[in-house]
């Protein structure tokens, strides 16, 4: 298969992920590297063996937690104005006998 010399830059943009993360995955895959004349890095890569799959972003994620923040704040508030209308529950006397 053909190898191609990319930079960190053009390697994110055919895996469409940002160049950071291409050169996580470079360094991950242990590909072979070198400098460029004007000192950038290139990677010799072979497109078709690197199996990169986009990981979902944790947008989906921290709308359900914020969903459960939510849920776990009105419960917090309802107990605490249940023991304003009570009182706090070491104050309720059991009778002794």
């Amino acid at each position: 298969m053909p190898v191609e010399t990319l930079t960190y830059a053009a390697l994110g943009a055919r895996l469409t992920i940002s160049p950071n993360a291409a050169r996580s995955l470079v360094r991950r895959l242990r590909l072979p590297r070198s400098l460029s004349d004007d000192g950038k890095a290139m990677v010799s890569v072979d497109l078709t063996e690197i199996r990169h799959k986009r990981r979902p972003s944790r947008e989906a994620g921290n709308v359900a937690l914020a969903a459960k923040i939510i849920a776990l704040q009105g419960r917090s508030r309802d107990s605490k104005q249940q023991q304003r209308v009570t009182g706090p529950i070491s104050s309720v006397s059991a009778p002794i006998g």
